[in-house]
């Protein structure tokens, strides 16, 4: 090592730094920068692996992609993948959509104080493969269209029914 000098080390084909004992500690008064010219980096982890910036954000950037996946242990117990913050969770696609998909259950939107599907631009869209359902438990229920409320059904009646008075 050196004092006040860099220090290269160099090698041939692979360069090893290990220790059968202990931590390998990695450190850099400015930064620690790895990065490879031509092929993959991998970070590997018998159990678990942390990133943490303690005094900024952690960014993470794929120039054709990113994927953060959960597989399945030597049992085939697969696991969850969780995102959460402190504050609020931001999705945003700055060309292209957002897709929440389930293959195997359902998809749960759930907002403590409420929950609000709009879009600035264009229609919304509610369909299912055999029901759509809009309930409320406290109050009432309210269709509105800036010209006009279209109800109807292709193949059968439509049924419109009231507790006490109806009025068309």
């Amino acid at each position: 090592g050196s004092v006040n000098h860099d220090v290269t080390v160099a090698a041939a084909s692979q360069l090893a730094l290990v220790s059968s004992g202990s931590v390998v500690d990695v450190n850099g008064a400015t930064g620690v920068e790895i990065s490879s010219v031509l092929h993959d980096v991998a970070v590997t982890s018998s159990s678990r692996l942390v990133l943490n910036a303690a005094g900024d954000d952690v960014d993470i950037d794929g120039t054709t992609g990113v994927t953060i996946d959960s597989g399945a242990d030597a049992a085939g117990n697969k696991y969850d993948v969780a995102v959460t913050a402190a504050r609020s969770v931001l999705m945003t696609a700055t060309a292209g959509d957002i897709d929440l998909v389930s293959h195997t259950g359902a998809v749960d939107i759930d907002g403590q104080t409420g929950v609000t599907i709009d879009s600035a631009m264009f229609d919304v869209a509610v369909t299912g493969a055999s029901r759509v359902v809009v309930s409320t438990y406290g109050d009432q229920v309210s269709l509105s269209g800036q010209t006009g409320v279209v109800i109807g059904s292709v193949n059968h009646d439509v049924t419109v029914a009231a507790a006490s008075q109806l009025a068309l």
